[in-house]
């Protein structure tokens, strides 16, 4: 999953730790450099998918039993839970 904005790609990136899945949502600017993560999220049980930007936050929903939608600004702060039922997005241009 990934999203541009301005000079920057947002993607999510998956890795694996000793406890499981170890999914981050990261930016780097278009040339790939200045990479830098934004959430963090380790859990063996949840995913962090569907990421959409706007001016002033990024909305993903960490998928798990729940799926609810989440963002936070577009620096990787103050997260918060956007809906509490099953969700997934989808792009309109």
């Amino acid at each position: 999953f990934i999203s541009i904005k301005g000079d920057w790609i947002y993607y999510i990136s998956l890795g694996t730790d000793i406890a499981g899945a170890d999914y981050q949502l990261r930016k780097m600017k278009l040339d790939g450099k200045n990479k830098a993560s934004l959430v963090k999220m380790n859990h063996l049980k949840t995913q962090m998918q569907y990421i959409n930007i706007t001016d002033e936050a990024i909305y993903f929903v960490l998928r798990s039993s729940r799926s609810w939608l989440y963002k936070t600004d577009l620096e990787g702060e103050n997260m918060e839970i956007v809906n509490r039922e099953k969700t997934y997005l989808t792009s309109i241009e």
